[in-house]
C-alpha cells in the first residue's frame, strides 16, 4: 500500500501543476543570484494562528494583484494535511482571458514553489497578469491545520534542456520544463513499484 501511494503522490506533484513544481524535498536547485529574481509580496498573513480545515473544506486567500509576467510563485506555510488547491490568474490586459493552475501540496511541507505555465509562446502565465486568488483543500481524511505565512512572486531563468528529477527508495521520476512540465522519465529503483490508477484514471 506504501508503494502504491508513493507513486500516486509522486505523480500528483508532478502532474498535478501545469508546470513543473519546486516543493520541499522535491526540487532544490541552486540559488539564483539577483538578476535572475524579481521578488515582490503579494500576501503576509498577521493572524499567528493556524486555521482548522475539515476534510473536504477548503481556504482561500484572496490576493487581487498584479504580477506583470513574472512567472515564479512561492507559498510559506504550515499544515498537517494534504492540500490540493488551485491558483486563480487573469491576463492584465484582457481580465476576461483567465485562468487556473492545480497545484498540491504535502502535508509537513514548509516552502511550497511553482513556476507559472509561462514558457510556452502563447501560454497562460506568459502575459502580464494579475493573481486573483490562491484556494486550497484538505485532501487527507482527518482534521488539518493550515497556516498561510505569506505568498511571494519573482522571475526566475531555467534551463530548457535540464532534466528535472526527484525519487525515494522505490522510484525515479523526472520532468522536463521545456515539455511543459510534462513526465520524460519514470524508472523502479528496486523492482518493487505496480502500477496505480486512481479515481480520474
Amino acid at each position: 500500500m506504501r508503494k502504491k501511494a508513493t507513486l500516486a503522490k509522486a505523480l500528483a506533484i508532478l502532474t498535478l501543476v501545469g508546470c513543473f513544481s519546486g516543493c520541499n524535498g522535491l526540487w532544490n536547485p541552486s540559488q539564483p543570484s539577483e538578476e535572475e529574481v524579481v521578488s515582490g509580496l503579494l500576501y503576509e498573513s498577521k493572524d499567528q494562528q493556524p486555521t482548522k480545515l475539515p476534510s473536504g473544506e477548503e481556504i482561500e486567500i484572496s490576493i487581487g494583484k498584479e504580477v506583470e509576467d513574472n512567472n515564479f510563485l512561492t507559498v510559506t506555510l504550515a499544515t498537517d494535511c494534504n492540500l490540493l488547491g488551485y491558483i486563480y490568474y487573469a491576463n492584465s490586459a484582457n481580465p476576461e482571458k483567465t485562468h487556473e493552475e492545480k497545484i498540491y501540496i504535502e502535508a509537513g511541507d514548509t516552502n511550497f514553489s511553482i513556476f507559472l505555465d509561462a514558457f510556452r509562446v502563447g501560454a497562460f502565465g506568459a502575459f502580464e497578469k494579475t493573481i486573483e486568488k490562491i484556494t486550497l483543500r484538505n485532501v487527507s481524511q482527518t482534521m488539518g491545520h493550515v497556516k498561510i505565512s505569506r505568498v511571494d512572486i519573482g522571475d526566475r531563468t531555467y534551463d530548457n534542456k535540464e532534466m528535472l528529477y526527484t525519487q525515494n527508495d522505490y522510484l525515479k521520476i523526472g520532468a522536463s520544463l521545456a515539455a511543459g512540465g510534462s513526465l520524460c522519465h519514470v524508472e523502479s529503483l528496486n523492482r518493487t513499484v505496480v502500477e496505480y490508477i486512481d479515481k480520474e484514471g
